[in-house]
């Protein structure tokens, strides 16, 4: 077994640069709120949360100050996570679990990497798991998430017994594979914690992601211990990211899945043969998703609620998130990607190429009753008469009737006037105003509307 308190001592003393902080305080020790308000992004709805293991193994990282690749997202650990966060004082606490996790799945996979890579070794036994599991339902035909592993056990035990592992098992619809899945999927699992591999005994080879099989170790007293190294990080200096000798570039999990069934997920990590020197990995923040509908307009308004000039119309379109071949068909019956429309309510209808139905939110789109309207002659510091207004009005009609045929001015007043910087309410006739508004009653589509007008000088 390793010797690991004078190790654990060392890191202490070297966590005055570290950037990366952590939190396990509520509500970041809660499995719902980890899962549904970090985790998940767009296009995915979770259901029946559950984690096991010690409260001190999971919680929320912030990796915006560090070179982790992640901005923030839950972390999960075979040990103490407070001992990632550099304001961290003393010594992490122990896994106190009565009886402990188990997951033979995790054993199996460490176990799996040996023969593939060129090595010998054999783990033991796997300890100190937590595993976070939850249902899923997604909105498309793929889900994906961001994530980094890394390990206390880089630059000392690749390519060892004490080969730490975790893995993503993925059960549903569809699916079916060699790991534990829950009686709800009785197909069982399949492991999405796995990359190509791009050396020359492995080329091609989906390989589960551990120390050994992600490394960059070329002075390892047993031999060179180089496996995949573009995928590595060497954080030996401990500078940004506490307590993790080293950890992977950011990677990507993805599953074929379909759209609107009900999927199983479990993320589990585990050290192996031993307990000593924790592993992590880090899943970002939002980056749980499937392919989703964004609804966008070409006037830049970012909301469901569109207000529009009057008279004027606004262009919908639907996006989706990955390209594909899709249909799209819109509450008026348009099968176009892109409407233009007025005043109205709309929602939009798009499927994929694999029969896959994501619905909109609803739009609606409002037609202001405010009309702008640029005057032929400048009434700056004019004292304004009875006869100029009269003038006026008669050149705001005409606009109004050029621009707005279906609308008829049946009565106009002057509301107020702004004279040396201030204000003025019902001003009369032959004041002296720069600018003024004025009250527009009109008809509209057999309906009188209070419209303000705004007179701009």
């Amino acid at each position: 077994m390793k010797t690991n308190f004078l190790i654990v001592l060392f890191f202490s003393c070297l966590t005055v640069h570290a950037q990366l902080t952590v939190d396990n305080d509520a509500p970041n020790d809660n499995p719902v709120y980890l899962v549904n308000d970090i985790l998940l992004g767009d296009g995915v709805e979770a259901s029946n949360h559950v984690f096991q293991g010690d409260s001190i193994q999971i919680g929320f990282f912030d990796g915006s100050a560090s070179n982790i690749g992640l901005n923030s997202g839950i972390v999960m650990s075979t040990g103490d996570i407070s001992i990632l966060d550099p304001n961290f004082v003393g010594f992490g606490g122990f896994i106190n679990i009565d009886p402990p996790v188990t997951d033979p799945d995790l054993l199996d996979v460490a176990n799996s990497v040996p023969a593939l890579i060129g090595q010998t070794f054999e783990v033991s036994s796997v300890n100190d798991i937590a595993v976070l599991e939850f249902d899923f339902v997604p909105s498309s035909d793929t889900v994906s998430f961001r994530y980094v592993f890394g390990s206390q056990e880089y630059f000392g035990y690749e390519n060892s017994i004490f080969n730490d592992v975790f893995g993503f098992f993925i059960s549903g619809p569809g699916i079916a594979g060699p790991y534990a899945s829950p009686a709800a999927f009785p197909n069982g699992s399949i492991n999405i914690a796995t990359f190509e591999s791009q050396e020359a005994n492995s080329l091609g080879v989906e390989l589960p992601i551990t120390i050994s099989s992600i490394c960059n170790y070329p002075d390892d007293f047993g031999g060179p211990s180089v496996y995949n190294p573009q995928l590595f990080v060497n954080n030996q200096s401990l500078e940004t990211v506490d307590d993790a000798d080293g950890f992977t570039v950011v990677m990507t999990a993805t599953a074929a899945v379909q759209c609107g069934e009900t999927y199983h997920i479990r993320l589990a990590i585990a050290d192996g043969s031993d307990s000593g020197l924790s592993s992590y990995v880090f899943l970002e923040e939002n980056s749980f998703s499937s392919p989703f509908l964004e609804v966008t307009n070409n006037i830049g308004q970012d909301t469901s609620h569109i207000e529009i000039p009057c008279g004027t119309d606004v262009t919908l379109s639907a996006e989706m998130s990955v390209p594909g071949v899709y249909q799209y068909l819109w509450s008026n019956g348009s099968t176009q990607q892109n409407i233009t429309v007025s005043e109205g309510a709309y929602t939009v209808e798009v499927t994929s190429d694999i029969n896959c139905i994501t619905l909109s939110d609803t739009f609606y789109v409002e037609e202001l009753n405010t009309i702008d309207v640029t005057l032929k002659e400048n009434f700056e510091n004019k004292n304004i008469s009875k006869a100029s207004i009269e003038y006026l009005l008669q050149d705001i009609k005409q606009q109004i009737t050029e621009n707005h045929t279906e609308k008829k001015i049946i009565h106009i007043i002057i509301k107020k006037c702004f004279m040396d910087g201030e204000e003025y309410n019902n001003v009369p006739f032959g004041s002296k105003c720069k600018n003024f508004v004025i009250d527009i009653s009109f008809i509209y589509l057999k309906k009188s509307i209070l419209s303000e007008l705004r007179i701009l000088m």
